[in-house]
């Protein structure tokens, strides 16, 4: 067996010994992302606002301020059961109030997530000058395209680490945090990318209901589409948090 596949074994059996909690949990974590996603919806369709106020239209910054208030608040959910799946695959003690783990930290969280934003924005950035100075070819912006895919891949893998990191390491400042995040996952790269996509049968079902029911129900999507990851949600975010415990512990995971 496959180091992956050694991987996702433990991260089976670790969630057959949480089980049926970890399913509750992984419902209330789901269920948050996918109120959050309708909500944000809901707020920034112009429909809906032409219903309620008479008039359809939202400034930028109020669109850009709802999507980072509902970010954060994901980001917050997120980083707690984070620490709840490192908790499992660990054998530790877990339970519900660690869902309200970035409650304790939520400056340094908040501030990860502007950082990362950022960074991501940069990229963005500057693949909108090099279409500017270098033409809009469809050849160019092809391959501009694929250069900017590639480098917010690159830069979302750098920073995978950050709230395992946040949690071990709490008097670390954000910048630290990622500085050894992107240090940890030097030349780790293209080995994190297959585990995720390992799991590639796993999402397989969430991934067609999400295409179905934005056919269908596009106001309910994000709601769909997160019951149908009810079962493989916990599996995956546990195989990760062994891929953290294995670099940042050797000897206690899988990763070397």
């Amino acid at each position: 067996m496959n180091r992956n596949g050694y991987l996702r074994e433990q991260a089976k059996s670790a969630v057959a010994y949480n089980r049926p909690t970890i399913y509750y949990i992984a419902f209330i974590v789901l269920a948050v992302s996918a109120c959050v996603s309708f909500i944000t919806n809901r707020l920034t369709d112009t429909e809906t606002l032409d219903s309620l106020y008479g008039y359809a239209q939202i400034t930028a910054g109020k669109s850009m301020g709802i999507s980072f208030f509902t970010s954060f608040v994901t980001a917050i959910v997120g980083f707690g059961f984070a620490v709840y799946c490192l908790k499992v695959f660990r054998g530790q003690e877990a339970s519900f109030s660690d869902l309200g783990a970035g409650f304790s930290c939520v400056g340094k969280l908040l501030w990860l997530n502007v950082l990362e934003a950022l960074a991501v924005f940069g990229v963005a950035l500057a693949g909108v000058l090099a279409m500017i100075f270098l033409g809009f070819a469809p050849i160019l912006v092809l391959l501009i395209y694929i250069a900017l895919m590639w480098a917010v891949i690159y830069l979302l893998i750098a920073y995978s680490q950050t709230s395992y990191i946040l949690y071990e390491y709490p008097e670390l400042s954000a910048r630290e945090i990622i500085s050894e995040s992107m240090y940890m996952m030097k030349g780790r790269k293209l080995e994190y990318i297959g585990l995720v996509f390992s799991f590639w049968l796993y999402w397989l079902l969430p991934i067609l209901g999400a295409v179905v029911a934005q056919w269908l129900f596009p106001m309910f999507a994000g709601i769909i589409s997160s019951m149908l990851s009810l079962y493989m949600y916990p599996l995956f975010n546990v195989a990760l948090a062994g891929y953290y415990e294995g670099i940042a512990h050797p000897g206690t995971g899988t990763a070397a």
